[in-house]
């Protein structure tokens, strides 16, 4: 190999995309999920990506507020650069946990701190009707006392009693 031009095996693998596409910004996200903030560069190194990608991929999730300036690196001359992480408050879940006589629902963040709960007495044989209006009325009265808006819903968990065929995602035979 000749000295000064670039071994492709020297490089540090790029995030592959679907297909072996270039990754979008949901592949960089899932990088700064750990919480650790990196800068564009370091971002750059980690993913083999170019610097001018991981612009644009990090101008798309500070746009959706998933990830935020962290601080300042320690300049190596000129002004210090950026350094960008995960966003956990950027919007909520609401989880909810259904047995067969009782309730439970949660909005937590986006690392599954729990920012308010409520538990309740609740048949699961009072019908579908019934108990999905609770987690619904009750999920967003929930959401509203933490301070959010129904639009930061980032997703809903619903657990339920019984067998499940994973495959599916389906109940088999259930219990009640």
């Amino acid at each position: 190999m000749l000295e000064g031009v670039d071994d492709p095996a020297s490089r540090p693998p790029a995030m592959a995309g679907e297909n072996g596409s270039t990754p979008g910004a949901g592949a960089l996200f899932q990088l700064l999920r750990d919480g650790q903030p990196r800068t564009r560069a370091q971002l750059a190194a980690e993913t083999g990506l170019a610097r001018s990608t991981i612009t644009q991929r990090v101008d798309a999730l500070l746009t959706s507020n998933l990830i935020g300036p962290a601080d300042k690196a320690a300049s190596t001359g000129g002004r210090p650069p950026t350094r960008f992480a995960f966003n956990p408050s950027a919007r909520v879940i609401l989880a909810a946990d259904i047995g067969a006589t009782h309730a439970r629902i949660a909005v937590t963040d986006l690392v599954g701190r729990v920012l308010t709960e409520e538990r309740a007495e609740l048949s699961i044989t009072a019908g579908p009707e019934t108990v999905l209006e609770w987690v619904a009325s009750t999920g967003h009265r929930l959401v509203k006392d933490v301070g959010r808006e129904v639009s930061d819903l980032l997703g809903v968990g619903i657990g339920l009693p019984g067998p499940v065929e994973h495959s599916t995602g389906r109940p088999v035979n259930p219990p009640i």
